[in-house]
């Protein structure tokens, strides 16, 4: 292989990369911004109990609204009775709390039996909408932060190298 031919297919692969890099850049802010317009809230479902309609790995993203909108058949995202992270399940049935009006008992699709307790929340984030797998990405990122820059600025470096033009 001669150099010119090597150094086209060296070009080619940084405008490659580069375009790559872009378009992952655009799709991140254009979901951010989604987002914040929409007052979306993403979270990366962890456990089974929501399988087949939520499966391991998927992010869901819930928007929060008043307690006294949400109805039997809903799937939201609330904080744990013990506070320890976050449940996303399917609402059975809205009965009176012992401090609220309404208490939100839910159970995850797959399980055989509702959450131990009902959820007296104010207000709860109601799912609206979820991509498949894409939390095993979003889990591997915030797992290894520093590496995941590190790969980003060893990619932003090879693609800025410049190669000389040569003419044969």
């Amino acid at each position: 292989m001669n150099v010119a031919r090597w150094r086209r297919g060296l070009r080619f692969a940084q405008r490659w990369l580069l375009n790559m890099a872009a378009a992952l850049g655009a799709l991140c802010l254009l979901g951010f911004l989604v987002c914040v317009a929409f007052g979306l809230r993403p979270a990366v479902v962890i456990s089974g109990s929501m399988e087949p309609a939520y499966p391991v790995g998927s992010v869901t993203f819930a928007k929060t609204v008043p307690v006294s909108e949400i109805r039997v058949g809903d799937v939201v995202t609330l904080p744990r009775n013990d506070g320890n992270g976050l449940v996303t399940h399917r609402v059975i049935k809205i009965e009176r709390g012992l401090r609220t009006d309404r208490a939100l008992v839910l159970q995850g699709d797959a399980n055989r039996e509702p959450d131990l307790l009902p959820y007296e929340v104010a207000q709860a984030g109601r799912v609206v909408a979820v991509i498949p797998l894409a939390g095993y990405l979003v889990q591997a990122v915030q797992a290894n932060f520093f590496l995941a820059v590190a790969v980003l600025v060893s990619i932003t470096l090879l693609a800025a190298i410049p190669i000389k033009e040569t003419h044969d």
